[in-house]
């Protein structure tokens, strides 16, 4: 079974958002753009959401 990865930002009726899988391995949300590559720990999105939560968090 594919893997179902999900946008934390995107809503689709009751669920978030399915990303859309590439084939290096990773997702992206066709509404924002949001990115992910669940088997790198240390990737970062550079979405805008990403870099604001970063902003303000930081």
């Amino acid at each position: 079974m594919d893997e179902v990865v999900r946008c934390p930002y995107c809503v689709s009726g009751e669920e978030f958002k399915p990303m859309v899988s590439h084939v290096d391995g990773t997702f992206i949300c066709a509404r924002c753009g949001h990115t992910t590559r669940p088997k790198d720990e240390k990737y970062e999105c550079r979405c805008s959401r990403c870099v604001e939560l970063q902003r303000i968090t930081a």
